[in-house]
């Protein structure tokens, strides 16, 4: 089926189809994430380790470690108030971790391990 075919069957615009034909713009949609992958695995490996040590994190206390990772990293995000992430996220966050992520899988087995066996991540945040 050529693209014009495709583009009148489907009434997806015939550069929207080249685009995904030759792989530009292929951005996911919706506003950028406020975390990368290495920031989303570090902040997992620190309740990690902070449960481990024997601390129990409550919403506002995630909220609280992410106001310090974005401070201490210099980043001013302007969805959270004074980077103070909102409620919302918080939520939005447990249902990514819920919902059997790869890498957050690859953090629980991690968190399988003793204390002494891994470095300490929670100083990456003080």
């Amino acid at each position: 089926m050529s693209s014009r075919d495709a583009s009148e069957l489907y009434k997806i615009s015939t550069s929207t189809l080249q685009c995904q034909l030759v792989g530009k713009n292929l951005n996911p949609p919706g506003r950028a994430t406020v975390l990368t992958k290495d920031g989303e695995t570090l902040i997992c490996y620190t309740l990690i380790e902070l449960s481990d040590w024997g601390y129990a994190m409550g919403r506002l206390d995630l909220r609280h470690l992410m106001k310090a990772y974005l401070d201490k990293k210099g980043v001013s995000i302007d969805r959270f108030d004074d980077n103070l992430p909102g409620e919302d996220w918080v939520l939005r966050q447990l249902l990514a971790i819920r919902s059997g992520d790869e890498q957050i899988e690859a953090v629980s087995r991690i968190g399988l391990q003793a204390v002494g066996d891994k470095p300490h991540y929670v100083g990456r945040f003080i």
